[in-house]
C-alpha cells in the first residue's frame, strides 16, 4: 500500500517583494514497508518538502496523499486528524520533555493522540519496551544517552500506530555506534512493522538501511537509485 504520494508539488512564499520557489514540482511515493532517504544539500527543499508531507505546510500546487487520503484541500482540523493518526514524527533534536520520564514522555504523546489512562499506560509500556528501553522507563532525560533519547523519540513517533513516519536528520547528534542501533531500529519499523518511512538526511551511512535514495536539488527530484537494504 501506498502511504505518502506527492505529484508535482510546488512550494512558493513571499520575501518582501520577491517570490521564492522552495519545491518546483517535486514528486515521490513511500510505500509501506519501504525506506526512502531524501537526500540534498542545504537550501535544496527537502525540509519543506518532509513539511508538506507531514501536513505541517500546504503545497501551493500539486497533490499529496496521506495513507490514501487527499490531503491537499483539507482544513486544518482535518490536517490536524491526519498529523494525529496516520503520521509519526522523528525530530533532529528529540525534543522530549524534561521533567518528564521515558514512560511519561511516551505516555503524553499517547495522550494527545487522545489514548487516555489505563490505555495509554499500557500502550506507552508496550513501546518503550520495544525500543528496548524497559530499564530506562523511570529515568529523566538528562540520564540518557543520545540514542536513548533517539529511541524515545521512535517510540512516540509509533504512538497510536501511524502508516507513515518522518524522520529529519535522526543520526546527526549520535555517534557511529548508536548511529548503527538507531538505523538498524527504522530498517526494523519497515520490515516488521510495515511502515512507510521517509528520512531527510545529510548522513550517507543511512543508505545502507534504504530501499530508494532521492536526491532533490533546487526544489526538484532529479535522480533516484535503488538500494539493497540491510
Amino acid at each position: 500500500m501506498r502511504v505518502l504520494e506527492a505529484r508535482d508539488v510546488t512550494k512558493s512564499y513571499r520575501d518582501g517583494r520577491d517570490a521564492i520557489q522552495a519545491l518546483k514540482g517535486a514528486s515521490l511515493s513511500v510505500e509501506a514497508g519501504e525506506v526512502v532517504i531524501l537526500n540534498g544539500p542545504s537550501g535544496s527543499g527537502k525540509t519543506t518538502f518532509l513539511s508538506i508531507a507531514g501536513c505541517i505546510l500546504a503545497p501551493t500546487s500539486g497533490q499529496v496523499m496521506v495513507n490514501g487520503t487527499s490531503v491537499t484541500s483539507l482544513g486544518g482540523r482535518d490536517l490536524a486528524r491526519i498529523r494525529r493518526h496516520a503520521i509519526g514524527f522523528v525530530f533532529q533534536h528529540f525534543n522530549l520533555f524534561p521533567a518528564l520520564t521515558v514512560l511519561e514522555n511516551v505516555q503524553f504523546a499517547l495522550n494527545m493522540k487522545g489514548v487516555r489512562n489505563r490505555a495509554a499506560r499500557i500502550e506507552a509500556e508496550e513501546l518503550v519496551i520495544a525500543v528496548g528501553l524497559e530499564d530506562k522507563r523511570h529515568a529523566l532525560p538528562r540520564d540518557l544517552s543520545g540514542g536513548q533519547k533517539q529511541r524515545v523519540a521512535i517510540a512516540r513517533a509509533l504512538c497510536g500506530n501511524p502508516a507513515l513516519i518522518l524522520a529529519d536528520e535522526p543520526t546527526s547528534s549520535l555517534d557511529s555506534e548508536i548511529g548503527g542501533r538507531v538505523m538498524a531500529m527504522f530498517r526494523d519499523l519497515a520490515t516488521r512493522r510495515d511502515k512507510g518511512l521517509l528520512i531527510v538526511t545529510h548522513d550517507p551511512a543511512l543508505h545502507a538501511i534504504a530501499d530508494r535514495v532521492v536526491e532533490i536539488r533546487d526544489g526538484r527530484i532529479v535522480a533516484e537509485s535503488k538500494e539493497e537494504p540491510l
